[in-house]
């Protein structure tokens, strides 16, 4: 997506907040990209073109950056921002999506996925804002330098120097300052220096202490989301501290599945290396709790047994239903496909699915097996999944 493609195409939404400007791309379950700071939805584009194909991928401008209008008056923190995003999503006809943020997109993701955590189906974050552990001492100049105007006046200058441009910001935050052309210098600088009212939003939206305490106030509710949660981190960021980031996120998120560690990458590699964020999203989406999931039940829904070798662990434990009162246990991946490959081949049961819930890495799955001769039983399964693969299965029944 070139910058003219991408003024082309753009789309708004009109809102109480002002014009949301988005792009989107692809069809089928939505997947939200939220950018960073200074920049705009473009830098989702390679990733955003890339996932086309299994997702319908928005990527908005948020307030204050971009081409969005905003409403006279209208805040821009991240609580602020959180709340334009679901009404964004409200015009749009969109109940739930695959979240992902970077940079300040990340810290209001986190604000998003605690205050509207039914309509998140997973949470992607890389480098960004983490609970009390920002600002560290560059990150606070920068946002020194935007408060006393210095900020605005380099990205002014940077307009028109390339050079400038690259050597301030560009090596900061690229792991190649020549990534940063002067296509991308003026897309994402020359709307926040448009005029006053924009330098004034910029400002507001770089207000750190507002947005560290209403990041921090959404700590609780975070600790308690219980949606599938990947975190990918360019450990060669000097804006955000990588260590006590990734400590924090660990420690408390406790449905986080995967950390990924990208060596060298910086601030903006999503953008820098978009083919390897869309696919660590792919694998994902794909290998989440909910996806290996529903695998399992189709599986048995059509009575095809060859599913299961690609959804069992190695390390995989079964409680089987019967005998009673214990039920058979089966440890090991190859002995957990053997039972389940001999149910799901059988042609004299079938299986209606109840309601099947997912929390984290957890699943509950309500069945009722039908017998051909017209008996049926009803139980349920508690399943854990890790890294894409079931590693437990505990079934009940309920009996006389």
């Amino acid at each position: 997506m070139t910058p003219a493609e991408f003024h082309s195409t753009r789309k708004f939404a009109d809102t109480r907040f002002g014009r949301i400007a988005y792009v989107e791309r692809g069809s089928g379950k939505t997947a939200l990209f939220v950018h960073g700071l200074p920049l705009c939805g473009y830098q989702w584009r390679g990733v955003v073109e890339d996932v086309a194909r299994e997702r319908r991928a928005i990527a908005p401008d948020l307030m204050g950056l971009g081409y969005t209008d905003v409403r006279p008056g209208q805040a821009v923190s991240f609580r602020e921002q959180a709340r334009m995003l679901a009404t964004l999503l409200d015009e749009l006809s969109i109940d739930t999506v695959d979240l992902v943020g970077n940079d300040t997109g990340g810290g209001i993701a986190q604000i998003f996925a605690a205050r509207y955590p039914t309509r998140v189906r997973t949470l992607t974050l890389t480098n960004c804002e983490v609970a009390d552990r920002w600002p560290n001492a560059l990150l606070e100049g920068f946002y020194q330098g935007v408060a006393a105007g210095a900020v605005p006046q380099a990205m002014q200058q940077m307009l028109g120097d390339v050079e400038l441009a690259r050597n301030q910001l560009g090596r900061l935050v690229y792991e190649d300052a020549n990534f940063f052309t002067a296509d991308l210098v003026d897309v994402y600088l020359r709307p926040i220096v448009a005029s006053e009212e924009r330098l004034a939003l910029f400002r507001q939206l770089c207000d750190w202490r507002t947005n560290r305490a209403e990041l921090l106030e959404a700590g609780a509710e975070l600790r308690e989301l219980d949606l599938p949660t990947q975190v990918v981190w360019g450990d060669g960021d000097v804006v955000f501290d990588t260590e006590p980031s990734l400590e924090w996120l660990g420690s408390n998120l406790r449905s986080l599945q995967k950390t990924t560690i990208v060596p060298r990458a910086k601030l903006f590699f999503p953008e820098e290396h978009p083919r390897l964020m869309s696919v660590l999203l792919g694998e994902f989406w794909r290998h989440g709790t909910a996806d290996v999931i529903r695998r399992f039940n189709d599986a048995f829904q059509r009575h095809d047994p060859s599913e299961f070798p690609a959804l069992v662990a190695d390390d995989c434990v079964i409680e089987n239903t019967a005998p009673a009162p214990d039920g058979e246990r089966r440890v090991g991946g190859r002995a957990c496909v053997e039972l389940w490959q001999a149910i799901a081949a059988s042609p004299d049961i079938r299986f209606d699915l109840e309601k099947t819930v997912v929390s984290g890495d957890r699943a509950t799955i309500l069945w009722r097996l039908r017998r051909s001769d017209g008996g049926s039983v009803r139980g349920v399964n508690l399943m854990r999944v890790r890294d894409g693969r079931i590693v437990e299965g505990l079934g009940y029944v309920k009996g006389a």
